[in-house]
């Protein structure tokens, strides 16, 4: 995420706190004078919201079915209307008091876990080792092909794309930064969020690292004591410490605490963007006082909850939570960052051009992930191993054994065998792979690899935007409202019309010289 964050730090960040704005996308229509273009941008940016928010719920549920007899759905449900009271009523104060302590929450409770089970299994060490000796520990694997999952270069644009989008062009970060009192706070803001975020990711890598050493040998997946793959952690949780008093309980607060600061975030966010940007333009709410906004704000919030909820229950059937999500923020928020880059970037481009670029990087986006489901291979993964499994855990001969329609809870106890072809003791070299397709077809492109979306609906936008604009009519330097592109960028556009515009009255010049003589030498 270091590339996003500095260019936030050093481009983005300066252009939207001098500008004051309330919602992000004032900046759309203040550059780009076209409140069509602004209503889509929140258009875009509700869809997300609604769709993270979605997402928030449902993750956490999947700790607490692990815990409990509650199934994913009661728990997103239960989850969803506890979140929305309370933003609904508390409003932002609520938002901000809670998210510390959720946060500190959080991070202690992952810590706590990775610390016992590095102690249980001999120290820091003895993880890595067998992180390593299972091949799980890559840095630099340099391939170029963005059919392949995870490399160093995926990675790379992957968290370019979600520092951009969480630092530089969130409604939730934005009231954040802009809420300070000069550029300098906000920014040693955005420096802090840049080395927080990494704490953390390094943290919860390392947590999956932990629990990777602790199954290596007896893989829960394959032996049929869970069902996804997002339920790892938690297992790993009730399987080694439950006779820890009070540590299951303080894992579960540590996940919770994540949602209920995401969704309050995200909820509280959603609400004012759409007030700002839609609701307050309507005739029937011109006239609306103070006492009024803040009663519709509060409905607006209850509804996009309600919402939310109901999407949560949906997100089980879509995959793991990491794809899922980047998914969604490709080929939604993609797009969105490429519009704001425009507009920074590139001073040039008028609002046909951004309306075009959006539009196009979407639909292309959108293909690809839709056909990725469609059409695309099932994803392989990295070996695993039932080895060291008790007889009871383990098929014959070696088969795997997942159940795909069971409760968490019951998964513990039951196995189902659902292949009988897939043998645990394979290697990656036998697994299929996108790189083995012979010749080229649209059915390719559904094989890019996911960490790509977003960067590509991004250089979509911009390219796009940049050709429209150049066939229907580059701004010009006077046209532009002052504060709204980069300033480095603004003294190039300055130069860039002032050279071509130049040698165009020249042209023009000559040309109308030309036409003079020739009229002159007629009889």
């Amino acid at each position: 995420m270091i590339l996003g964050c500095i260019l936030v730090y050093n481009v983005t960040l300066p252009v939207f706190f001098n500008l004051r704005l309330v919602s992000l996308n004032e900046y759309v229509e203040i550059r780009f004078k076209s409140s069509a273009l602004r209503k889509l941008t929140s258009i875009n940016f509700m869809l997300y919201m609604v769709l993270y928010l979605a997402l928030a719920l449902y993750a956490p549920s999947l700790v607490l079915s692990s815990f409990t007899n509650l199934s994913s759905t009661i728990s997103v449900v239960l989850m969803g209307l506890i979140c929305t009271f309370y933003v609904t009523i508390g409003g932002v104060k609520a938002v901000v008091y809670t998210d510390v302590l959720q946060t500190c929450v959080m991070f202690l409770g992952v810590l706590v876990v990775v610390v016992i089970s590095c102690v249980d299994l001999g120290g820091v060490g003895a993880v890595w080792n067998k992180a390593l000796q299972g091949s799980r520990i890559e840095f630099f694997n340099l391939d170029p092909n963005p059919l392949i999952v995870h490399t160093f270069w995926s990675s790379t644009a992957l968290g370019f794309h979600i520092s951009l989008y969480l630092l530089a062009f969130n409604q939730s970060s934005f009231q954040r930064l802009v809420s300070v009192s000069n550029l300098q706070t906000s920014k040693r803001l955005c420096l802090a969020f840049g080395v927080g975020v990494n704490i953390f990711c390094l943290l919860f890598y390392f947590a999956g690292v932990v629990t990777y050493a602790t199954y290596k040998e007896c893989d829960p997946l394959t032996s049929g004591r869970i069902t996804l793959r997002d339920q790892i952690l938690p297992l790993l949780v009730m399987d080694k410490m439950h006779h820890l008093t009070g540590l299951c309980g303080f894992f579960v607060a540590a996940v919770y605490g994540g949602v209920l600061s995401t969704v309050s975030s995200v909820g509280n966010s959603a609400a004012c963007l759409l007030w700002e940007d839609v609701v307050k333009f309507l005739p029937c709410f011109r006239n609306v006082d103070d006492q009024g906004s803040t009663k519709s704000l509060k409905v607006i919030t209850l509804i996009i909850g309600l919402i939310g909820t109901g999407l949560g229950i949906l997100m089980e059937k879509l995959g793991g939570v990491l794809e899922v999500g980047a998914m969604f923020s490709g080929i939604i928020c993609g797009p969105l960052c490429g519009i704001f880059l425009a507009g920074i970037l590139t001073p040039w481009v008028n609002a046909k051009g951004a309306m075009v670029g959006e539009l196009t990087a979407f639909v292309l986006s959108a293909w690809v992930v839709v056909g990725n489901y469609v059409h695309g291979s099932a994803p392989q993964y990295l070996p695993l191993s039932t080895s060291g499994c008790p007889v009871n855990l383990t098929s014959v001969d070696n088969i795997t054994v997942i159940s795909s329609n069971f409760s968490a809870t019951d998964s513990c106890m039951n196995k189902t065998v659902m292949s009988e072809n897939l043998q645990i003791n394979s290697t990656l070299s036998d697994l299929p792979t996108p790189t083995t397709v012979q010749g080229w077809s649209v059915k390719v492109i559904y094989e890019l690899s996911y960490c790509y979306i977003g960067v590509s609906a991004v250089l979509i936008t911009l390219i796009v935007s940049n050709v429209v604009s150049f066939c229907t009519g580059a701004l010009s330097p006077s046209c532009l409202v002052p504060g709204t592109v980069s300033p480095s960028c603004g003294r190039l556009h300055r130069c860039l019309w002032s050279i071509f515009n130049n040698s165009q009255t020249h042209r023009n010049n000559v040309a109308h010289k030309e036409e003079s003589e020739h009229q002159q030498d007629k009889p």
